[in-house]
């Protein structure tokens, strides 16, 4: 939520905030939070557990972009499917270390690598910046499922009119935003 109040304004993330069920009360109080606030201390950070048996891994940055390669985006659309079939048979060296760096995926119980709910999250949000990019360039085959049609059109990312679809201003704003995520991360 502060991130999308950060790159889209108060509105955006009032927006995202009551099409979640909160009341306007609620609402109200989480905007007003300072984005200085998430810089301090939470008791949590105190004492931070460490379990014995648990190897320790990197700390990642929840705000930090996350991009992938084709490869990253290949592995993750390769262990969905072998998770919705039941059929695992890649291996952990198949995959990017960024991968379970960034929690797209763990390992099972056997050992092997399986894509988590932040992995398919990405997924769904690669394949919205793709279908709105389809639509923006005007291309006649748009990849578009009916729950990224509905994602897009809830966030007010894409407007029907008629038979066809149009990218409004928001829309355009955030293909933007994904662009310069990924370019930035590209040239670090």
């Amino acid at each position: 939520m502060f991130a999308m109040r950060r790159g889209f304004g108060n509105a955006a993330a009032k927006n995202l905030l009551m099409r979640n069920g909160l009341d306007e009360e609620l609402i109200e109080r989480v905007l007003a939070i300072p984005e200085d606030r998430r810089a301090q201390r939470r008791r949590s950070d105190e004492s931070p557990s460490a379990s014995v048996d648990r190897p320790e891994t990197p700390a990642v940055d929840d705000d930090e972009a996350v991009t992938l390669d084709a490869a990253g985006m290949a592995v993750l659309h390769r262990l969905r499917f072998e998770a919705d079939t039941g059929m695992h048979r890649m291996t952990i060296a198949e995959c990017p270390a960024e991968l379970q760096r960034f929690a797209m995926i763990r390992l099972d119980d056997d050992g092997k690598p399986v894509i988590t709910a932040k992995g398919r999250q990405a997924l769904k949000h690669f394949a919205c910046v793709r279908a709105l990019n389809s639509i923006q360039c005007g291309l006649d085959a748009i990849p578009m499922s009916a729950d990224i049609r509905i994602w897009l059109e809830s966030n007010l990312f894409l407007q029907r009119i008629g038979n066809d679809y149009k990218v409004t201003e928001l829309g355009r704003d955030w293909l933007e935003f994904n662009r310069s995520i990924s370019q930035n991360r590209t040239l670090a």
